[in-house]
This record gives structure tokens, sequence and C-alpha cells, in this order.
């Protein structure tokens, strides 16, 4: 018998991923030019998402981290660097910081995905929700 336990909680953590831009065309001579583009452009992806949700008052705070991913896509296995996003926001928000998500992203299907925050420091809980307010 398997035990489920809905969880109810009052703030989230949104993981979602930004990718580089499509692999260039260029000659192998200009790889390391095309590299260092390929970083600035989706960090800067990542940074004017950011900037719309904290702006907004979507997020409390956003947080970016390189990473590098393997996944399946169209029936091909990818290997990309990538920008993990950590949105810290409210529960009472989802909807709006999917749609802000979606209409700011370059990927087909974006990883969007939410964290229910069981437990926390109550400052820290308190300061999300007036950030978010």
């Amino acid at each position: 018998m398997q035990y489920t336990r809905r969880v109810s909680s009052e703030y989230y953590i949104f993981f979602l991923m930004i990718p580089r831009p499509p692999r260039s065309t260029q000659s192998r001579s200009s790889a390391a030019s095309d590299v260092y583009k390929r970083q600035v452009n989706k960090r800067s992806c990542a940074q004017k998402l950011a900037q719309i949700l904290v702006d907004s008052r979507l997020a409390a705070c956003v947080q970016m981290a390189p990473i590098s991913s393997t996944y399946r896509w169209k029936g091909e296995v990818a290997n990309e660097e990538e920008i993990l996003i950590m949105i810290k926001t409210s529960a009472k928000l989802y909807q709006a910081v999917e749609k802000a998500i979606r209409e700011n992203h370059t990927y087909e299907v974006p990883e969007i995905i939410c964290i229910p925050i069981v437990n926390g420091f109550q400052p820290y809980l308190e300061w999300v929700k007036e950030s978010t307010a």
C-alpha cells in the first residue's frame, strides 16, 4: 500500500534552464570566440528573466548557476551548457511566474518545475512574502 502525503506550502522555489543559442555554422578557427558569445548570450537571457521577475515582484530572489545537462530531445541525446535558475517566490504567484517564463524563454518546452518549501528560517520566508507582495 502506498501513502502519499500532500504538503501545502506558501512558498515555492522554481527551477528552469536557459539554453545556449543554437550551434553556429562558423569554422573551427572561431570556436573559442563562438563559445564566449554563447556564454554571454545565455547569461544575458538568464539575467533578463531574473530582472523581469524581481522588478515585477514575481520573485524575491533569482539565483543563476552554470550547469552541464545531458538529455533526450526529439529522439536524440544532447549535451549542453545551460544556466540553472532558481526563483524564490510565493505559491500564489505560480501562474504569473510560469507565464513570464514562457513569454521570455527560448525553449519549445522549458523545464519549469516548482518545489514547495515545507520548512525554512521564518525571517527569510517573511522577506520572500514581503518582496513579492
